[in-house]
């Protein structure tokens, strides 16, 4: 019950900020969609500073981070390192795949003696789908915002 409260808690915090339902979808859709990318010591520092140059609330930038969890965190990796695979492998690229039985020595080992034919597709793929998900994410956040407002 404990995370529930505090999660309507905080959203009811962000529904009440003064901003335009217009400047809180930029913040949050910005914070979720750089949940994509494999750089997770910049995810909140990425999100308001590109929710700042956008004109959004920094603030529900920080919040709409919250979207990449331990729990989703990995699924967007692994889909970000499968774009970045299928875009460097469009253009000839070469890549590291993925080990089919995942072990911290293997993926180690991938990392120092290859770290660019791994992390570089990784990092293009959280790109790429960043900037597909962006308007996805800004889209679903302001009509909630809109309709909670309206019906709040």
């Amino acid at each position: 019950m404990g995370f529930k409260r505090l999660g309507r808690y905080y959203a009811l915090r962000i529904l009440r900020m003064e901003d335009t339902a217009h400047e809180l979808s930029i913040g949050l859709a910005t914070g979720a969609a750089i949940s994509f990318t494999p750089l997770p010591g910049t995810h909140i520092l990425g999100a308001c500073g590109l929710s700042y140059l956008l004109r959004g609330n920094v603030i529900a930038a920080a919040f709409g981070t919250l979207v990449g969890n331990p729990w989703t965190l990995p699924i967007f990796w692994w889909v970000a390192h499968w774009v970045g695979d299928g875009v460097f492998e469009s253009f000839g690229l070469p890549v590291a795949q993925m080990p089919a039985h995942f072990s911290l020595d293997e993926l180690w080992f991938e990392i120092s003696q290859h770290p660019m034919r791994l992390i570089m597709p990784w990092i293009t793929g959280g790109f790429v789908l960043m900037a597909i998900t962006w308007p996805l994410f800004y889209v679903g956040f302001h009509r909630l915002i809109v309709h909670l407002r309206r019906n709040g």
